[in-house]
């Protein structure tokens, strides 16, 4: 709104209904302006602004086992290897209802 780019002021219609009443918003941790912008424009206090610590995940169940049969296969020279490797990873990826052949060229 013109005129509001800083702050409310005692007049402001915001301001004015909400008087004492503490306003609780959980603001976004990833984005530490909008805490900023909330301390300048509504009287914010901000707690806590601190990024959660951030991990890789990694794949889950049995499909780091699919993982490490894709990658024999890519790295296998020998064709007798990679055929059996194929057939590994075809028979696995049903065991997962996954589609193994779809576009897959070998």
């Amino acid at each position: 709104m013109p005129g509001k780019q800083i702050r409310l002021s005692g007049v402001s219609w915001p301001d004015r209904l909400i008087g004492e009443l503490p306003n609780i918003y959980i603001y976004s941790v990833n984005n530490p302006s909008e805490g900023s912008i909330a301390k300048r424009r509504s009287y914010a206090e901000l707690i806590s602004y601190l990024t959660p610590p951030i991990e890789n995940a990694g794949l889950y169940k049995d499909l780091n086992t699919l993982k490490d049969l894709v990658m024999s296969y890519r790295q296998a020279r020998e064709e007798p290897e990679r055929e059996r490797l194929f057939e590994s990873i075809e028979e696995y990826s049903r065991h997962l209802n996954l589609s193994a052949t779809a576009g897959v060229d070998r």
